[in-house]
């Protein structure tokens, strides 16, 4: 075994730089003789194989966030990763770097992959929840209205066993205010509030308009479906 010296370091530098081929005569007699050798070119390749597999990883997702919207900052290098993703061991590095450079270069690029993948699969649009029914669809009130009464909605695969009706306005200051509370739950397709109650939203009605939403629940309490937010004006008399 030779003691590790500054030729060793110039060796270790044309292997990550000029791409020198690590089965070649001279880089096999330098790391069967030298143990400090060894370990580093043993360091730096897994370094590097951590960085492909991170590229390859990006490539993967790609076309899943293609449709997203681009992240901060994620055009600055997105040029700088795909070049990455091209390279392999005996790309060119800058020519003038040591030990301590190699490795501040090799962590700085993994870390700038872990960002932009982080960035991309965190600016993906949040996914709709997932019911076990289908979409519940307004019937009555909905857009301009003589009544607001009754409330009627449809329920296309019949997957609940009891409804939750919410009603409320939006006020001047874009403030909800809320005209059912708590929210009623039928067993029914239909819902007819209190007169009464129906009096005292007039004051409350912001341009005569109502918004309203209905969920529906199995018969152990779970979300079986929901509706859209629906709003509904009620003619001028």
């Amino acid at each position: 075994m030779s003691a590790h010296g500054p030729d060793h370091e110039v060796l270790l530098e044309a292997l990550w730089t000029q791409g020198l081929d690590a089965d070649s005569k001279e880089m096999r007699a330098l790391l069967a003789r030298c143990e400090t050798c060894r370990q580093t070119y043993t360091d730096l390749r897994a370094v590097e194989q951590r960085i492909q597999g991170a590229a390859r990883f990006e490539s993967d997702v790609a076309s899943e966030v293609a449709a997203a919207a681009p992240a901060p900052g994620e055009e600055a290098i997105e040029g700088l990763l795909e070049e990455l993703a091209r390279q392999g061991p005996a790309a060119k590095r800058p020519r003038s770097m040591r030990k301590r450079e190699l490795w501040a270069w090799l962590s700085g690029l993994a870390a700038l992959l872990a960002s932009v993948l982080y960035l991309a699969l965190n600016s993906r649009d949040p996914e709709a929840p997932t019911y076990l029914g289908g979409r519940l669809e307004a019937v009555h009130p909905n857009r301009l209205v003589d009544r607001f009464a009754p409330f009627e909605w449809r329920d296309p695969d019949g997957a609940s066993r009891v409804y939750e009706v919410e009603v409320w306005t939006i006020d001047a200051q874009g403030r909800r205010v809320e005209l059912v509370t708590p929210s009623a739950r039928v067993r029914v397709t239909t819902w007819i509030p209190d007169p009464e109650l129906m009096t005292r939203w007039t004051p409350l009605l912001n341009n005569r308009t109502l918004q309203w939403k209905v969920t529906g629940y199995s018969a152990s309490g779970d979300v079986t479906n929901a509706s859209d937010v629906f709003s509904a004006t009620l003619r001028s008399p």
